[in-house]
């Protein structure tokens, strides 16, 4: 099983080889912008399930 933070690493690496195909006119604009919103998504799911461990485990938050 993957976990968000792996995802997110794995994405970031998709999205920057997508941009070096881009930069050697081998990927469209469309490509890089579907990597980079897949890593955008996956950080943010990531960011989620963060907030929720630390509120499971009875985390109050910072006023």
């Amino acid at each position: 099983m993957q976990t968000e933070g792996n995802r997110a690493r794995a994405l970031g690496e998709t999205l920057r080889l997508v941009r070096l195909r881009y930069d050697n006119g081998m990927a469209n604009q469309l490509e890089v912008l579907d990597a980079e919103q897949g890593r955008i998504d996956a950080l943010r799911l990531q960011r989620v399930a963060i907030a929720d461990l630390f509120k499971a485990l009875g985390g109050g938050w910072i006023k």
